[in-house]
C-alpha cells in the first residue's frame, strides 16, 4: 500500500476484514491503483470503500451521465469528486463519504 498508492499508515484487521490507510499529503486518487494494491496484498474481492477528503464545493453538469449535480474539487490536485447529495457551493469541507461505483468511470460519494 506504501509503495503501490503513497500510503503514509496503513492499518489492517484480517479478523475483521478491513484495510485503512491515510495518505498525509494530497494525491490524486486512483481507484484502479487501490484495487491493484488490495489484490497484491491478497484481498482479491473489495467490497467497500470510503474516502475521507478535503476540498470546495461546486456545482455542474456531470460529463459522464449529464446531470446536473454537486461536486468537490481538491485544489492541490484538481480531482473532482462527484457527490451524492446537494451541498452549499463555494464552501470548504471535509467528507467522510463511501464510493459507490468506484470500479466504473462513474464514482460517486455519499456521505457517511
Amino acid at each position: 500500500m506504501r509503495r503501490q498508492v503513497g500510503a503514509t499508515t496503513v492499518d489492517i484487521d484480517t479478523i475483521e476484514s478491513y484495510v485503512e490507510y491515510g495518505i498525509g499529503e494530497p494525491r490524486v486518487i486512483d481507484y484502479g491503483a487501490i484495487m491493484s494494491a488490495g489484490h497484491d496484498a491478497g484481498y482479491d474481492q473489495i467490497s467497500r470503500f470510503v474516502l475521507t477528503v478535503t476540498g470546495t464545493t461546486t456545482h455542474g453538469r456531470c460529463a459522464q451521465c449529464d446531470a446536473e449535480r454537486w461536486f468537490l474539487r481538491v485544489p492541490e490536485t484538481g480531482q473532482v469528486f462527484e457527490l451524492a447529495h446537494e451541498v452549499a457551493v463555494g464552501d470548504d469541507v471535509t467528507i467522510r463519504a463511501r464510493v459507490e461505483g468506484w470500479e466504473t468511470d462513474h464514482a460517486l460519494l455519499h456521505s457517511e
